[in-house]
């Protein structure tokens, strides 16, 4: 028993992690993603991006309903333009539901550190620091080529 125990707990956490950050720079923008992240297929992500001096705080939120059978992969993505020339840091993550809370009305979520990325921006345009568009994909059984 207990070793089928610590398997499903191994298992959990490894499926917990997954998810890997990406970025593309194009002049003062930047596109910061998240490919192959294997969620329930009930995932429904809104993407916010935060910036403190030169660090990204980027957050896929689930704000889906997690009771359909089955899991997906899914690729983030939000992006950002108007940003200074400079190097950039960016922590990447994801909150997702875990589990419906009676006590106090809402869905509780976990916070999953997908990783961090660098950047850097060598020309500025337009100079007005802006989230430019998000994106989800539909729910795929096969990870990204």
């Amino acid at each position: 028993m207990k070793k089928y125990l610590i398997s499903v707990i191994l298992c959990c956490a490894v499926y917990a992690q997954t998810g890997n950050p990406r970025v593309t720079v194009n002049y003062d923008s930047v596109k910061i993603e998240i490919i192959d992240m294997l969620r329930n297929c009930g995932a429904l992500f809104n993407m916010d991006a935060q910036l403190n001096d030169s660090l990204f705080t980027v957050a896929a939120i689930d704000t889906g309903q997690p009771t359909l059978c089955g899991d997906c992969y899914f690729d983030v993505s939000i992006t950002i333009g108007g940003l200074e020339p400079g190097t950039y840091y960016a922590n990447v993550y994801s909150y997702d539901i875990r589990d419906w809370s009676d006590t106090q009305g809402t869905w509780v979520r976990d916070t999953i550190f997908i990783g961090d990325i660098t950047f850097s921006i060598i020309d500025n345009s337009t100079n007005n620091y802006e989230i430019l568009s998000t994106n989800q994909s539909e729910c795929s059984r096969y990870k990204s080529l």
